[in-house]
């Protein structure tokens, strides 16, 4: 998994935006009537409350200043600044549209505001990855433990998972219910992903939470329907390997919504009617020879584990 960094076009802008923001408040400030006559407009009436929106714009400056330093870790500063100019963007095309605003504004609303909406938003989307992948790497865990009873534990093709993880190391991958837009994401990665995942000498396993002839039709789809699966509609084998069921923040908090949005609208893995728990929080399991040696429990429903890495543990040889 690749750890998303603050680059330098991002320091680069919120200094530029910090720069611009205070020359214009500044300058609005001690000279308010410059805008207006720049544009032959008619002073308005209470100027003081013109010189109050330049104060707004000087402390925003200082913001902008302090987030240029660590872009990521100031991202609500980034946030107000972007929902700021939005706004105006947008009240501007209205009332221009009303009749109610010249259009000789508009070339102050770019300068001040429209351009950059498009960087703002590009750090904030970076920002949030970088909060995502810090959130999935805190899932992984490569504490090795022994594990029991797996010769009780039968795939749909016959054998047991002990008779798998003792031959091979093999990725016990626990899906929650096939109508949720992040199981169809991890199927469609599952699928890319086989190729390298197998060339690790891995074997992968699906766990699921229907019966079988569900599973089947559902892994069908993405052309995986030969791997082998384990039905637990009754979540045994996910109480055992310590899989729970989600809390409100871990099933649909802000990053949750955000990624559902990117990966069920934007990639096409719309959302289904629940066919299982829609609570049960998924995980992936590392096993060979008895041995649990890397775990990734999911932090939120939206944590996208990477399966080759899992695959490549040197210990598994």
């Amino acid at each position: 998994m690749k750890l998303v960094v603050s680059r330098p076009w991002m320091q680069i802008t919120l200094l530029a935006a910090s720069i611009y923001n205070l020359i214009w408040g500044f300058t609005t400030l001690f000279n308010p009537q410059q805008l207006f006559n720049n544009l032959h407009l008619q002073l308005p009436n209470y100027i003081v409350m013109w010189q109050g929106i330049a104060m707004f714009e000087i402390l925003f400056g200082f913001g902008y200043l302090l987030a240029s330093k660590q872009p990521f870790k100031h991202w609500i500063i980034v946030l107000l600044g972007l929902l700021l100019k939005t706004v105006i963007a947008i009240g501007f095309v209205y009332f221009w549209w009303q009749n109610k605003l010249p259009i000789s504004l508009f070339s102050h609303v770019l300068a001040n505001d429209i351009i950059w909406i498009f960087p703002f938003t590009l750090i904030l989307y970076y920002a949030f990855e970088n909060a995502q992948c810090n959130r999935e790497l805190s899932a992984y865990s490569m504490h090795e433990r022994k594990l029991k009873s797996l010769d009780s534990i039968i795939t749909n093709q016959g054998l047991s998972l002990a008779s798998y993880s003792d031959q091979q190391p093999t990725m016990l991958i626990f899906l929650r219910h096939f109508g949720c837009t992040f199981c169809k994401e991890a199927l469609r990665e599952i699928k890319k992903n086989r190729a390298a995942i197998e060339s690790e000498g891995t074997k992968i396993i699906l766990v699921h939470l229907v019966d079988e002839l569900e599973a089947a039709a559902a892994t069908q789809k993405y052309h995986i329907a030969d791997l082998p699966r384990i039905s637990d509609p009754d979540k045994k084998l996910y109480k055992a390997f310590g899989l729970q069921t989600g809390s409100f923040v871990q099933l649909l908090g802000f990053n949750v919504i955000i990624r559902g949005i990117v990966a069920g609208l934007i990639k096409g893995n719309f959302p289904q009617k629940p066919n299982a728990d829609p609570f049960q929080m998924p995980g992936v399991f590392l096993l060979f020879k008895g041995a649990v040696l890397q775990t990734f429990k999911h932090t939120t429903s939206a944590d996208r584990p990477d399966y080759i890495e899992l695959a490549k543990i040197e210990t598994k040889n």
